[in-house]
């Protein structure tokens, strides 16, 4: 699944949206690991009530074109191998319930 909150700022919240199937707690952990290999910036906003918000570095940008181009030639190598027996549902795969990709 591709995740496009790497331009812009974002609320926790709406990184916990757009990234479904995590935890708060798991995101949370994910986001200070992503924050300190300076790939992420943590901004805190001093105001009432207070605000965090997260940002790719410019360097986290780079990283991410590398890891969507991954993301895409593994979605060519499995829409090949299984054929007609894969359904796409946007960037998620969808596959039989009896058959695993190994």
């Amino acid at each position: 699944m591709r995740v496009n909150w790497w331009d812009h700022r974002k609320r926790f919240k709406e990184i916990t949206r757009d990234v479904q199937g995590i935890t708060d707690k798991s995101l949370s952990k994910e986001l200070k690991l992503l924050q300190a290999n300076k790939l992420v910036i943590r901004e805190v906003k001093t105001v009432i009530p207070a605000t965090v918000q997260y940002m790719a570095t410019e360097h986290g940008r780079s990283v991410n074109e590398v890891l969507y181009a991954l993301w895409d030639g593994a979605l060519l190598i499995v829409k090949k191998s299984l054929k007609d027996e894969v359904k796409l549902f946007g960037d998620f795969l969808m596959l039989p319930t009896d058959k695993t990709v190994t």
